[in-house]
């Protein structure tokens, strides 16, 4: 327990023995102490290493004393697993440990692949999402710098492998960590400025006390932008169909929630993996601030997980996808959130970066668009303004559907009004198709807006109602009620 010392003085696995909570540690020169998947060990003040502490994929070393030391004399690795890859896919990465090589970790990446970005040399003036100078990347090799995040490619091998396994060896990072982030304050209006930051620890760290930390309050917006993998467009020689998938970001904004990046991800709850490096907003320059109160023993298995609030019931949220049948795709969130405005919070509403996917969905806000906005508690007479971009260069059929909702909309229909054909539909009752014949940016079109739900019984008791239609998917249903 958190009151006593412990020595392992021979081979132990959490996996079989269980997770250890201590008040120091000390790993004896012959001994191996493994901290398996989903397992952890906690220790209050000082660790000390002359034999070899293994730290699985998905297990945590949590310290808990700013003050606490590490000593090693011995051997120290991080073990960490990528989801699946494919050819040229990139990881945003953050080292664990003080000394990390990046040739060295990442030795069968391309040495050319290695990245970090300046926010510095970052411009973006015609607002395609893209740096104009293309000197933003820049090109780095040897030691990671503790807190910074890198770019890494998948590996260069033949046969082509579909992970990466990496090991970070060394003296873990522990207590009080900062790292510069950079921003002009009063700069060019709508000007961004993005940070790839990462987590510095052998375990998950919660975004909200990151977030909330004193120090770093009045630094970032509430929004953490994670990149995900995905494949270039394709061309099929024999039908000349062309598919898609979304270069884009996972994103989750502290007071609203997450949305996902493709049809099969998962949205990203409050908590960050070890090694896993993220975009985060500047709104001035200074330190972000880490330390060890906020690291977790949990959650450093996947960090895309719901997040469980215990005021749940004040938030109703709508995740909207658009998408077309060839595989691209676009998540935006609406939530109504206690506590939230109709105006710009930077807590509750997260800028979409228009990553060059094919399709970019947004809602609109003082002509910024938004993938995430966060609203006034719900009363059931908004109306949101949407917007779209495709990139998509021939002709296509495109689709604005409901995900999920969560809260309660019991009684009350979401309803997409398409302005240029004068439309209301129920996409309660199902999706929305249209038609984009080229190219463009649409911001004038759509709007979100909500109904009280109208049964098809209340309509047929109403006295002078002969006709009764009813859309469902892609049909009209016709009917009367009248029996002659």
């Amino acid at each position: 327990d958190a009151n006593r010392s412990a020595n392992i003085e021979s081979n132990y696995s959490t996996a079989i023995n269980g997770n250890i909570e201590t008040c120091s540690l000390h790993v004896l020169w012959d001994a191996n102490l493994m901290v398996s998947a989903n397992e952890y060990v906690s220790i209050q003040k000082d660790l000390l290493v002359a034999g070899t502490l293994d730290i699985d994929h998905e297990g945590s070393l949590v310290m808990l004393d700013d003050k606490g030391t590490i000593t090693s004399t011995g051997t120290i690795r991080i073990h960490k697993t990528t989801p699946e890859l494919k050819p040229f896919d990139y990881t945003y990465w953050s080292s664990p440990v003080q000394t990390a090589d990046l040739e060295s970790v990442f030795w069968n990446s391309p040495k050319n692949s290695f990245h970090y970005f300046s926010a510095q040399n970052f411009e973006d003036l015609d607002n395609d999402g893209s740096d104009d100078d293309n000197n933003a990347w820049v090109r780095t090799s040897g030691t990671m710098q503790v807190g910074r995040g890198y770019t890494s490619m998948a590996p260069d091998t033949n046969p082509f492998l579909n992970e990466q396994k990496v090991i970070f060896t060394g003296i873990v990072n522990t207590g009080t960590i900062e790292i510069p982030v950079y921003a002009v304050e009063e700069s060019i209006p709508d000007r961004h400025y993005w940070n790839l930051i990462g987590n510095p620890y052998p375990s998950a760290i919660d975004v909200e006390l990151l977030l909330n930390h004193p120090l770093n309050k009045n630094l970032l917006t509430g929004t953490l932008y994670f990149w995900t993998h995905s494949t270039p467009i394709s061309l099929d020689d024999t039908t000349g169909v062309r598919s898609y998938s979304s270069d884009d970001y996972a994103m989750y904004t502290l007071g609203t929630g997450g949305i996902k990046a493709n049809p099969n991800g998962e949205e990203p709850n409050q908590y960050i993996s070890s090694c896993q490096g993220f975009f985060v907003e500047a709104l001035k320059e200074g330190l972000i601030s880490f330390n060890n109160d906020m690291r977790t023993v949990a959650h450093n298995n996947n960090f895309f997980k719901l997040k469980n609030r215990k005021d749940s019931f004040k938030e109703n949220k709508i995740w909207l996808n658009l998408t077309n049948k060839e595989g691209a795709f676009s998540q935006i969130l609406i939530g109504f959130i206690d506590g939230a405005t109709s105006k710009f919070d930077s807590n509750f509403d997260g800028i979409r970066i228009d990553a060059q996917n094919p399709l970019n969905f947004y809602s609109l806000l003082e002509d910024q668009s938004f993938a995430i906005q966060g609203l006034p508690i719900f009363r059931g007479d908004e109306k949101i303004q949407l917007g779209l971009n495709s990139n998509i260069q021939e002709e296509t059929v495109l689709k604005i559907s409901i995900d999920h909702t969560e809260g309660d909309f019991t009684g009350t229909d979401i309803i997409l009004h398409d302005k240029l054909l004068d439309r209301e539909h129920n996409l309660s009752a199902s999706h929305y198709t249209f038609i984009m014949e080229q190219p463009q940016r649409v911001n004038q079109r759509f709007e979100l807006v909500f109904k009280p739900t109208v049964s098809t019984l209340d309509v047929l008791l109403e006295e002078k109602t002969k006709i009764v239609w009813q859309q469902i998917d892609d049909m009209l249903y016709v009917s009367t009620n009248k029996k002659d």
